[in-house]
């Protein structure tokens, strides 16, 4: 259990907040980013996909895919 915040000057808990929100900031920029390569990792290995070619190709030519 925690007890009552304790605020030796006027400021402080400000400035605490402020450093929590710049790590929180910092953190969730990371993780976007890091999320950004995951998506384009795995789009390229779909990308580069024999099913993703054919689904291609078969749009293009107005065909049912044929999915070997």
């Amino acid at each position: 259990h925690k007890g009552p915040e304790v605020v030796k000057e006027p400021g402080e808990r400000r400035d605490r907040e402020d450093g929590n929100l710049r790590v929180a900031l910092l953190l969730a920029q990371r993780l976007s980013r890091a999320r950004e390569a995951l998506d384009q990792a795995l789009g390229a290995r779909v990308r580069a996909s024999a099913h993703f070619r054919e689904g291609v190709s078969a749009f293009r030519e107005k065909r049912q895919p044929r999915y070997d």
